[in-house]
């Protein structure tokens, strides 16, 4: 079930980026999500999430999204 709905909200942040690629909200959101997915059972969302950040903090390096991604990051890297 949760598998599931995280599948669909993959998906939809994805679409999201297809029709906006440089969407700050969409960007930092996604990135967030992907830092809080199982490295282990996702590796490959991970390393999405340092391509995302990346792009982000191009665009908007002093935004609030970015201000938010940055401590999802320290969240990450927590322990």
């Amino acid at each position: 079930m949760v598998g599931s709905r995280l599948r669909r909200e993959w998906r939809r942040f994805r679409a999201g980026l297809a029709l906006d690629s440089d969407h700050l909200g969409l960007l930092a959101d996604y990135a967030e999500l992907c830092l809080r997915a199982d490295s282990f059972e996702y590796p490959g969302r991970a390393a999405r999430a340092v391509t995302l950040a990346k792009r982000l903090n191009e665009l908007a390096p002093r935004s609030a999204e970015a201000d938010r991604l940055a401590a999802a990051e320290r969240w990450a890297r927590r322990g």
